[in-house]
């Protein structure tokens, strides 16, 4: 937001373009903000859902219902999931080793009680897997984890990132750990969310428990069968080069997007504590 122009043509529209969640970057940029005239900016382009542009145009994905698939398949073959492969409990791929919200700590205090495979360099005898090759690592999660830790750094409404849905793609079940509410961006009974027990003993408690029931852990692949996970279609810059070329488009601007973007709906300060 650095050399921000001061005036605009009448046919201009300025767009507030963020992907990041207000806690990660505020400190960095609150003096910006200050500085920015009234109406500064026409349109939002954010993970948020009140944006104007929202983030799935831009990645992630959506979920189209198809016919249901009938009689539920072997495990073998498990809507393309062998879940009789699996063979480790969670996986964990990281790379901000010190959030606000301390996933890091829960992390800590879930390794206690099952196995967790951290891949980064976060954590104490963390495995490897690089970016580079990340359709080999994806097959490793299909063929070998039963979870992948979908932990957020931050809990802010609507923030869910490109992790969550790593987990869908892969045939893993993701276990979320944000401040979203993750029923509007997934299917029913599709992930665990980590909120929903007291304690990280009791979460892994769970989870060990699915693994040694294939019945109860297939059941959070059975979306695979009713519905279709695709990007959308349109090109995100396509929808805005319409956005623009509109004449019956609403005119509009944030009177004030600091507070649009730091107060209409504040992220939780939370953070996790063992006790």
């Amino acid at each position: 937001m650095k050399g921000l122009p001061t005036c605009r043509r009448p046919d201009q529209r300025y767009i507030f373009f963020n992907f990041e969640s207000p806690i990660n970057v505020a400190a960095k940029t609150l003096k910006i903000y200050d500085k920015l005239p009234s109406n500064y900016f026409n349109w939002t382009a954010t993970y948020r859902l009140d944006s104007d542009l929202f983030r799935d145009e831009f990645y992630g994905f959506e979920f189209k219902q198809t016919n249901p698939y009938g009689n539920r398949p072997n495990f073998s073959d498990y809507y393309g999931i062998n879940i009789t492969t699996k063979n480790k409990t969670a996986a964990w791929f990281v790379s901000n080793c010190k959030t606000s919200v301390n996933r890091e700590g829960y992390i800590e205090e879930l390794k206690k009680h099952i196995q967790v495979d951290v891949f980064g360099r976060c954590l104490e005898h963390s495995k490897s897997c690089p970016r580079k090759e990340q359709n080999k690592c994806d097959t490793m999660l299909k063929n070998e984890y039963f979870f992948y830790l979908s932990f957020e750094n931050s809990f802010c409404p609507d923030y869910v990132t490109e992790k969550f849905y790593r987990a869908l793609q892969t045939g893993t079940v993701p276990v979320v750990f944000g401040g979203a509410n993750y029923s509007l961006f997934a299917p029913p009974h599709s992930y665990i969310n980590a909120r929903d027990f007291r304690t990280p003993q009791l979460l892994a408690e769970y989870l060990f428990h699915l693994t040694q029931n294939l019945d109860l852990y297939s059941r959070y692949l059975d979306w695979r069968g009713e519905m279709n996970m695709y990007r959308p279609s349109t090109e995100p810059w396509c929808n805005l080069c319409k956005m623009m070329n509109d004449p019956n488009q609403e005119t509009k601007s944030y009177a004030d997007i600091k507070k649009w973007w730091f107060d209409e709906h504040p992220c939780e300060n939370y953070s996790f504590k063992k006790t």
